[in-house]
């Protein structure tokens, strides 16, 4: 799951809301 978690991705900002 760390490997898929980067915050550098555009998805993680509509992942965090």
């Amino acid at each position: 799951m760390d490997r898929n978690f980067q915050p550098i991705r555009p998805n993680f900002g509509d992942l965090c809301q």
